[in-house]
């Protein structure tokens, strides 16, 4: 009786499993928007966002439907835009949903460190 054994190497990586927030969030909302506090591109910069009230970045366009909104953004406030902008707020100029909750979370997650 003959023996054969197989060896698979498998590469173990620390969060392998884990979206790289950074990542998504240059490929889904990079071209609109910087992290560079105070360089505002089509969209306003998403440095320091988390506890910043909604249309507050000066030099940023804003709709006035954002301007009225009273939001103040927190993981939650951004989670809930994110998915669906236009069901939050109706008239925003935000038009990119992110239907995936793993990758709102990651891009909400790595602004949390911005």
């Amino acid at each position: 009786m003959a023996f054969v054994c197989v060896f698979v190497f498998v590469p173990f990586c620390a969060g392998a499993d884990e979206p790289d927030g950074e990542k998504i969030f240059q490929s889904r909302c990079g071209s609109c928007h910087s992290l560079e506090n105070g360089r505002n591109k089509v969209g306003p910069h998403l440095s320091e966002i988390i506890g910043r009230r909604a249309a507050s970045i000066n030099g940023a366009t804003y709709s006035g439907a954002l301007k009225d909104s009273g939001i103040v953004w927190d993981a939650g406030t951004l989670d809930t835009f994110l998915s669906a902008p236009q069901d939050m707020v109706p008239g925003s100029r935000m038009r990119l949903k992110i239907s995936s909750p793993t990758q709102r979370t990651a891009i909400i997650s790595y602004l949390s460190n911005q």
